[in-house]
């Protein structure tokens, strides 16, 4: 969406997707990311008709869009069009962020179906477990991993229709296969429920920075490796080493040019994030702590 210039970009991008897929149409076309500006632009330059007229020429079978963005926005979103399917970030710390699960009850009370990515956070989750999270799967009496209560906690939401997940391994994606053949609606207890609460309030009490890693942020006109420095950031308040995460940023960010003082605080990269990360002031608070000294804690 953020190239579309003119109304007959939108056909012209989708004809071009159509020979780089060497198919004849797509089941479920998406107009990517209705953040603000792309918003805008669709209504501006009439994508709802655009959408319609490939559904009569058989190019698109089904119209959707993907979301990140405000509850209110997600609204006037699904309330404008005749759409098939939306596509929005949810997980067990999203429940309130984004369209959370305000925004999924909204758009399949309107006729969508609902398509959740992100239910790990990009990986972010399980790269970054508190130890409390560990000990509350191991005390708790069913024995499940993290990646299983995630996956459960939204498969047991009827409204939910499919879950997207990322695999990095082909023993995730055995883990996952076997995941979802045992799935089902209504599969949570009240007692499950509270583990959940327990596990997102141990991640919430790390204060970390809401970054996904998406990096629509990047490539920023000054250099400065956004999702790398947040991701080191979080790393350092949910694992506990404030020392290495410095040491990297300051041995590695820092020399290369790449680090949060380049930052002349444009806002371009502010600009594009789904997260509506406030990114310059977060950049110094980094950049400030990450160069204290006494950072061995």
């Amino acid at each position: 969406t953020w190239k579309i210039e003119k109304h007959g970009d939108f056909e012209k991008y989708l004809d071009l997707q159509l020979q780089r897929l060497g198919i004849d149409y797509i089941d479920m076309y998406l107009l990517h990311n209705m953040s603000h500006d792309n918003w805008q632009k669709v209504k501006q330059l009439d994508g709802f008709t655009f959408l319609d007229k490939m559904l009569q020429k058989g190019k698109i079978l089904h119209k959707g869009f993907s979301f990140h963005g405000t509850l209110s926005a997600f609204q006037e979103v699904v309330d404008s069009f005749d759409w098939e399917m939306a596509l929005i970030q949810l997980n067990i710390l999203d429940v309130n962020h984004q369209a959370g699960l305000k925004g999924l009850k909204y758009a399949v009370n309107k006729g969508l179906a609902a398509v959740i990515m992100e239910p790990l956070r990009g990986g972010f989750m399980l790269n970054n477990v508190p130890e409390t999270v560990h000990e509350l799967l191991q005390r708790y009496p069913e024995k499940r991993s993290l990646v299983e209560w995630c996956f459960r906690w939204l498969y047991s939401m009827p409204e939910v229709s499919v879950i997207l997940s990322g695999t990095s391994s082909l023993d995730q994606l055995k883990d996952n296969l076997r995941i979802f053949a045992e799935a089902g609606f209504h599969v949570l207890s009240d007692e499950d429920q509270d583990l959940i609460k327990k596990i997102r309030e141990a991640y919430e009490a790390k204060n970390s920075i809401r970054c996904t890693g998406c990096a629509y942020c990047v490539p920023c006109p000054q250099g400065v490796n956004i999702p790398e420095i947040f991701r080191l950031y979080n790393s350092s308040r949910i694992m506990k080493k404030h020392w290495v995460d410095r040491g990297m940023y300051r041995d590695n960010i820092l020399p290369n040019g790449e680090g949060a003082d380049q930052c002349i605080a444009c806002e371009i990269c502010t600009s594009s994030c789904p997260q509506e990360l406030e990114i310059p002031e977060l950049l110094k608070n980094v950049h400030e702590e990450f160069t204290a000294k006494n950072d061995r804690e």
